[in-house]
């Protein structure tokens, strides 16, 4: 098994000190892949922009519980030595 400490990044985000970092412009588009289009009074907007910008706290929120998401995910890709979405230093 490669130690924790030599990951450089999982599915192209980075990690620092074994936490994945999840960029804005990253979580936006997989708040975009997951939940579509939203129809606001006839204007069709990206889903992570509009929480991002009308509920930061929210926004933020949903980020953590990604990053830790895909933390849990890539321990135990590590812990059976699967380390396909992982990029070593």
């Amino acid at each position: 098994m490669q130690a924790m400490a030599s990951v450089k990044s999982f599915r192209s985000h980075a990690v620092v000190n074994g936490s994945v970092v999840v960029t804005d412009e990253a979580m936006v588009k997989h708040l975009d892949a997951t939940y579509g289009e939203v129809a606001l009074c006839h204007l069709v907007v990206s889903p992570g922009e509009l929480l991002k910008g009308s509920y930061p706290a929210a926004f933020e929120a949903q980020r953590v519980d990604y990053e830790n998401e895909l933390a849990g995910e890539m321990r135990s890709q590590l812990s059976v030595g699967n380390d396909v979405d992982i990029e070593f230093h």
